[in-house]
């Protein structure tokens, strides 16, 4: 799916754009490091709590994410590896992203030290 459907897609939840930050790939996809199928989104955890009560939660490798009716956009939780207050609180997360296109992407300094501590070879070589 193209990043600027995925966009519109998460424009429609009506997400308040001071509680989320688009993580994952979607910061290399809206700058055109690489291609996004998807979109993966840390949100603070007072919208985490108001966003449960409407979709469902599931687990996937010990993430849980909220399962959302366009299965492309993911809402990360408890587990994920962008939840580390080591290298950035969700605050500091939000604070400091970048705005493009009228939504909130993780700023790539903080993005390279998050896949940097993934260490897949995907996120290496997204550090690449």
């Amino acid at each position: 799916m193209e990043l600027e459907t995925l966009l519109k897609d998460l424009s429609t939840l009506g997400l308040p754009e001071e509680e989320y930050v688009i993580v994952g790939s979607g910061p290399l996809g809206v700058r055109g490091i690489r291609e996004t199928q998807d979109l993966d989104v840390i949100v603070s955890d007072k919208l985490w709590q108001n966003l449960s009560d409407k979709y469902p939660l599931t687990q996937d490798w010990g993430v849980d994410k909220l399962v959302l009716p366009k299965k492309e956009i993911e809402i990360l939780g408890a587990g994920s590896a962008f939840r580390d207050p080591e290298i950035a609180t969700i605050e500091k997360m939000i604070k400091t992203a970048d705005i493009i296109e009228g939504h909130r992407f993780l700023n790539l300094d903080l993005l390279k030290k998050f896949k940097t501590k993934m260490g897949r070879e995907k996120d290496l070589k997204d550090i690449e």
